[in-house]
């Protein structure tokens, strides 16, 4: 996948040294909680540095235990497994031992190519790297789309088919893949055609849940949507708005180009420590009719908010975030709110131009996320 080397060179720092026993190398993590998170990515990031310096160019086979542990989300995994995927590309024979604890929006962890390593045959490992790049099986579907895929001017036509084929048997209702199929091209589309780089889609459906109030069933089945989009890149989620608008400014004659001049204005006065001004581009992305990719250009925002918003009204429960280099995004329902102007403030003023967006929705990320990663997990009740 291309790229992914920046996921070790932007996160560039080195743990203890390493020693080889039995003429493998072993990691062992025990996390307290026994939840595997950012801060257990990181730890591996660091891993593997170490023994790229350390061992340069040897092709040491790599034992990773993990023991009793639940991934936190499905974007959590799924950049777990770009780290061994890069390590198998190189000629790293990796073996995974972990008991996952498995949930709602983390099931889909039984379809990951990781349970290939967590095997003690060579045959199995073998057949992670396919399996990573494309698989359809049952409650699993992943691809990863080649950023060269923008020569085939309907990519993106086929991809959404393909998804809504996908989704249909599971019950889930027209508009509801609709909007799902239509949050996954959108931010395809982005990858491939801003960053210009691969994109990966993984998306599983788990199913047959209740939900117990005081013990009590309240007689409706349950099922969980969750979606990871990543691509590696030096192009970062708003990279286009800080160097197409905000350096641009004395060029800009659109006037709602010049509103995101004004809210800018208005928003540096209160930038901090907690608040960027990287975050006041990445939410400046996500406006109506803004790109940076075209400057000045009216076709940019289609309203990935409003759809992850639609999908959170249907949802029981949800888990929406975007990562793009230090800086994260969490996405309410209740902050998603397009004003009279169509712009969406990410707090409860429902106001862009003038106030910041909420504490909650702006967050630093536990690594440094070269490019841009999604985690969408939606609890949907059954037709």
């Amino acid at each position: 996948m291309e790229n992914i080397e920046l996921l070790f060179l932007k996160n560039s720092n080195t743990g203890s040294k390493i020693k080889i026993k039995n003429a493998v190398v072993q990691l062992h993590i025990k996390e307290e909680s026994n939840i595997f998170s950012g801060e257990t990515i990181n730890k591996i990031i660091n891993f593997v540095n170490t023994l790229r310096k350390q061992y340069k160019g040897i092709k040491i086979p790599i034992e990773i235990y993990l023991g009793k542990i639940e991934f936190i989300d499905k974007l959590t995994y799924v950049l777990f497994e770009c780290i061994c995927y890069d390590l198998i590309r190189r000629g790293h024979y990796v073996q995974l031992y972990a008991d996952v604890i498995k949930s709602i929006e983390t099931k889909g962890i039984v379809s990951s190519p990781l349970l290939l390593l967590n095997m003690t045959t060579t045959k199995s490992v073998q057949k992670f790297i396919p399996k990573f790049f494309n698989d359809t099986f049952g409650y699993h579907f992943r691809r990863v789309i080649k950023g060269c895929s923008i020569e085939n001017t309907n990519y993106l036509g086929k991809l959404y088919e393909e998804i809504d084929i996908f989704l249909k048997p599971f019950g889930i209702n027209n508009d509801c893949r609709d909007e799902v199929g239509k949050v996954i091209i959108e931010l395809v589309g982005n990858a491939c055609e801003h960053a210009k780089t691969d994109c990966l889609i993984d998306i599983d459906v788990t199913s047959d849940y209740e939900k117990k109030i005081r013990g009590v069933s309240d007689g409706y089945t349950y099922y969980g949507i969750n979606i990871a989009v990543v691509n590696f890149s030096n192009i970062l989620l708003g990279d286009d708005i800080n160097n197409n608008i905000l350096n641009n400014s004395d060029n800009i004659v659109d006037e709602r180009y010049k509103e995101v001049l004004r809210a800018f204005d208005n928003h540096k006065k209160m930038f901090s420590d907690e608040y960027k001004k990287e975050d006041f581009c990445n939410i400046t992305t996500f406006q109506h009719k803004i790109s940076g990719r075209e400057k000045f250009s009216r076709t940019g925002g289609t309203g990935l908010t409003q759809l992850i918003k639609s999908l959170g009204k249907r949802s029981d429960t949800y888990r929406c975030y975007v990562i793009s280099g230090n800086q994260s995004i969490s996405f309410y329902s209740e902050l998603l709110e397009y004003n009279s102007n169509n712009w969406v403030g990410f707090n409860s003023e429902k106001d862009y131009i003038k106030c910041i967006p909420s504490k909650e929705v702006i967050s630093e990320s536990l690594i440094y996320m070269p490019g841009t990663a999604y985690n969408l997990n939606f609890v949907l009740r059954g037709e």
